[in-house]
Order: C-alpha cells, then structure tokens, then sequence
C-alpha cells in the first residue's frame, strides 16, 4: 500500500467508518418495547405460536426490540375462573411457553388475604354489584398487571412504550405496528383493540408511552375510591373510566379471542 492509499484510508476510517461505529453504539433504538403479560396461565401452551407470529415476529421485522415479562399466580387450590372454567395453579410452568425474559411468580392466596374485598365489593347492594368471583378475579388480574409493571419498570432499560395483552388468548391478526409506532406518537395516546368493549373498552390489550403507564398499569390502586365514587366495578366500564380520564384512545384493528384451560375459544 502506497503512502498516499495510507492516507486516503486513513481518511475514510477517521471522517466515514469512525463515525459510523460510535452513532452505532451511542444512538439507542428509537422505539424499545416491554411486552407485559399478566394474570393465570390458563391456555399458554395452545395460544403461544399465535403471539410468537402475530405479535413477536412483526416487532422484529420492523427492527423494534422488545424485552417479555411476565406476573402470574400460584395457589394451593384449583381457581374457578368462572363456572366454565377451573384452572390448576399449583404447578402451573405454562408461563415457560411465551418464553419471557423476566418472570415472577407470587402466592394468590397470600395477596387476596391481605386486601380488603368491601373495599372493592358492597354486599348491602349485592344487586347492584359484579358477581364477587368475576370481582375476585378482576382484582388478581389488576394486582398481577400492576407488578409485571413494576418489574419492567424496575429494570430501568428505558422502555418507550408497554405493551399489555393477556396470555391466554389466540392472536388472529398480526399487530398493526406501522399503526402504533409512529415518531407522531402522542404520550397521551392508548391504542387499544376496536372490538369486545361490552360496557366499556377492551381490557385484554393496550399500549402506551412508558412515561404514562402507571394510569393503566395500576388501576387496582385507584379502585377502591372508584367504587366509593362511580358505583360497581366491572372490568370494561372500570377501565373505560380510566382510560377517558387521562389518555386519548386510539382503536386498532387487532384480533384475538380468549381460549379457556381445555383448548375452547370464546369470546
């Protein structure tokens, strides 16, 4: 190599490569999502490939990177879901099929000793209220949302948004990425499914700016005072509520169906 390619090598690695290499490691990507999956395990195994396709895979082909944590319960005893559905929690590892990268596992016995259910539950006007084991439930499912946030949170990788989506439903439609993840993204903004809002707003997925998640992510928190103020919580109306309150909705065309502990779809 002559003395004059020297330089001109010299050249390109000081004014082009050298550049290039240090945007590469100071620059971070600019979106970085945690997908938050929360509550019992009941249907993993039959519904995993469905989120792997649907949801993992378009976040990769877009080159958005996302972290996976999951909360869920164990229990000494079966847990009615409702009277279609029993789920056995004790040695529950259906988790390990979303392949998370953090995972927590806590006693639902231990948290549903230590809350307060006429906090959240008036049986002098049980007529009016949701029935007390679809309450039950709702409640484990709100505390069990609120710590798989609080995991995310804790890792301090500087999330941009979470994603929240149940895992126990068969994703039908691929995740609207280009829909969502936009550099118009309004901090304020929830995107949520534009279907199955019964007396409220879908339940079963959101996503919103890291900056603005405790809102949605700890609404077991706000319950109590809710119920005090608006009358019965129900799981749609309850975050109707609170979505209307602090976010601007966005609907989404993005499908999935519940699928119980035996392989059943219903919606």
């Amino acid at each position: 190599m002559t003395s004059i390619q020297s330089l001109i090598a010299l050249f390109l690695y000081i004014c082009v490569i050298f550049p290039c290499l240090c945007a590469t490691e100071t620059h971070p990507p600019q979106f970085r999502l945690a997908i938050c999956y929360w509550g019992l395990q009941r249907s993993s195994k039959f519904v995993y490939e469905s989120h792997a396709a649907q949801v993992h895979e378009p976040l990769h082909k877009a080159g958005i990177p996302f972290d996976i944590y999951l909360h869920t319960w164990y229990s000494k005893e079966f847990w009615v879901v409702d009277k279609r559905d029993t789920v056995s929690t004790a040695n529950n590892t259906d988790w390990t099929y979303l392949r998370p990268n953090v995972v927590q596992v806590d006693s639902q016995d231990e948290f549903l000793q230590n809350i307060s259910f006429s906090e959240f539950y008036y049986a002098h006007e049980k007529h009016n209220e949701w029935l007390p084991q679809l309450l039950n439930n709702h409640l484990c499912a709100l505390e069990s949302q609120k710590r798989v946030t609080n995991m995310c949170l804790s890792a301090n990788k500087n999330y941009t948004h979470i994603m929240f989506l149940r895992p126990d439903v068969r994703v039908q439609s691929p995740l609207p990425v280009e829909s969502i993840f936009s550099t118009k993204f309004d901090p304020k903004a929830i995107y949520i499914p534009n279907y199955d809002h019964y007396e409220g707003y879908n339940d079963r997925f959101a996503v919103v700016h890291a900056q603005n998640v405790l809102w949605y992510s700890h609404r077991i928190d706000f319950a109590p005072r809710y119920r005090r103020e608006h009358g019965r919580i129900i799981s749609e109306k309850y975050v109707k509520f609170v979505v209307d309150s602090f976010y601007s909705p966005v609907f989404i065309d993005f499908k999935f169906i519940r699928v119980r502990s035996d392989g059943r779809e219903e919606a």
